[in-house]
């Protein structure tokens, strides 16, 4: 028999993937990867519930996939009183990142790269963590070359050559990873 808590989750989720909308259009710069030539997948099967301490009322849901080539990129999109799908994605991809510049620093060692949102500010930034990347937590869905996933704040594709790029449109942020040079803007 449900519990209103089940209940509770699985009314939430049937809420969340029908909001899970197209972004706005965004200015892409010239160079970004034109997304309309990828295929959508269907966001839903890439969202999962984070609890965040004992309280079930206190939760975010987030978007997640990982790369065959070893990327694995994350965003919140919506937070208990974040009803906004515009709001603030913070989209953070870690792992085999190609190309990022040699200019990231590497906290004295070659650490685990990433493309992160830098802290109280809308500019995604490269950096280093210390030690080698973590394995992915068992799960993480995959989205495969030729794909991308849209919500309502964030398109990421994946493309051939090892290539992975993302935008927030609200923000008009983004980032391009790829063997020739990755870059964020």
């Amino acid at each position: 028999m449900p519990t209103k808590f089940s209940t509770f989750v699985v009314a939430t989720l049937l809420i969340v993937g029908a909001t899970l909308v197209p972004p706005i259009a965004a200015a892409q710069p010239p160079s970004f990867p034109d997304v309309n030539a990828f295929t959508p997948v269907d966001p839903q099967g890439y969202v999962f519930v984070q609890y965040l301490g004992s309280d079930p009322g206190n939760y975010t849901f987030n978007v997640h996939f990982s790369t065959s080539e070893g990327v694995a990129c994350v965003w919140t999109y919506i937070q208990k009183g974040m009803e906004n799908p515009n709001a603030y994605a913070g989209i953070t991809c870690m792992g085999d990142i190609p190309g990022i510049p040699d200019s990231v620093p590497d906290n004295g060692g070659l650490g685990c790269a990433r493309v992160v949102s830098a802290p109280f500010s809308h500019q995604l930034v490269f950096d280093r963590h210390w030690g080698t990347c973590s394995p992915f937590p068992p799960g993480i869905p995959s989205l495969n070359a030729g794909q991308k996933i849209e919500t309502g704040n964030a398109t990421c594709i994946v493309g051939a050559g090892n290539m992975t790029a993302c935008i927030d449109p609200a923000h008009d942020i983004g980032f391009v990873l790829q063997p020739s040079g990755s870059w964020v803007f």
